[in-house]
């Protein structure tokens, strides 16, 4: 599929959410990030890759082939004097590589394109009652609002829009 007459051109696209935490909650990002994006390895559009900050670590999550794209940063902001309730504002944004060669897929009977319809964001909450940690991910085709809840039973923090935003 890559030749000369299809190069393998590279795009950058922003990967953004935001988390609105209680007191004394602690958060961890994951390293990796999980996007629907037409992957030209495979020949197919509309697959979901896995993408971590080593191109030589991402995959295509169905059939755990190598896939090129990359995280190549990840800015965490903090920002105090949201909800009374939950007071801490918590934003990643991730900045990914991905590769792009035009292709058409036939099973879909469509083009590809560098559009990224789809996104994941993995992380992890301490729980400040209990101590306990628990895994969540944000997706954008979740319903929102939506509490995060440790397993002791609290709401420890919660999403607001539709996230992960995808730019």
């Amino acid at each position: 599929m890559n030749d000369d007459l299809n190069p393998i051109q590279f795009h950058t696209v922003q990967v953004r959410a935001q988390l609105h935490l209680r007191e004394g909650v602690e958060l961890r990002w994951s390293t990796q990030l999980e996007l629907s994006v037409d992957d030209p390895f495979e020949g197919r559009v509309d697959r979901t890759v896995v993408l971590t900050e080593r191109p030589s670590d991402s995959y295509n999550r169905s059939t755990k082939a190598n896939y090129p794209g990359s995280i190549v940063a990840r800015h965490t902001q903090w920002e105090l004097g949201g909800a009374v309730d939950f007071p801490k504002l918590a934003t990643v944004t991730y900045t990914c590589r991905l590769p792009f060669i035009q292709f058409h897929d036939p099973l879909e009977g469509m083009e590809a394109s560098t559009h990224v319809s789809w996104g994941r964001i993995r992380f992890e909450l301490d729980c400040a009652a209990c101590g306990g940690t628990t895994a969540f991910a944000s997706q954008n085709n979740d319903r929102k609002p939506k509490e995060l809840v440790c397993g002791c039973g609290k709401v420890i923090g919660k999403e607001v829009n539709a996230q992960p935003e995808i730019g």
